[in-house]
């Protein structure tokens, strides 16, 4: 909001300026400064909260690790087996009334 009624003051000091034909710079000298001061600003506080965020990923105690996926042959191999065949006799069925449609 302060940035945005700076914008106006100096807009109307260059506006005023020009109609009065003064010979004077009509450069802004702070405006650009204190844009480039708030973004620099900006992106530091986000570089600090990323670091602080990861920090506290890296030192946080790992929960309860889910137990690792099946190997072939074991428990889950034989529901894998079940879900495929499954899985093959619905495609089989939908080949086999894609076809009587044609």
């Amino acid at each position: 909001m302060g940035m945005a009624c700076y914008a106006l003051y100096v807009f109307i000091w260059r506006a005023s300026s020009i109609a009065k034909k003064r010979a004077t710079q009509f450069d802004d000298r702070y405006g650009p400064l204190a844009v480039c001061g708030a973004v620099v600003v900006a992106l530091i506080a986000i570089f600090l909260i990323t670091c602080i965020d990861f920090y506290e990923v890296l030192t946080e105690e790992e929960a309860a690790a889910p137990p690792p996926p099946a190997l072939a042959g074991g428990a889950g191999a034989a529901a894998g087996g079940a879900l495929l065949s499954s899985v093959s006799a619905a495609a089989a069925g939908a080949v086999s009334a894609f076809n009587a449609l044609r």
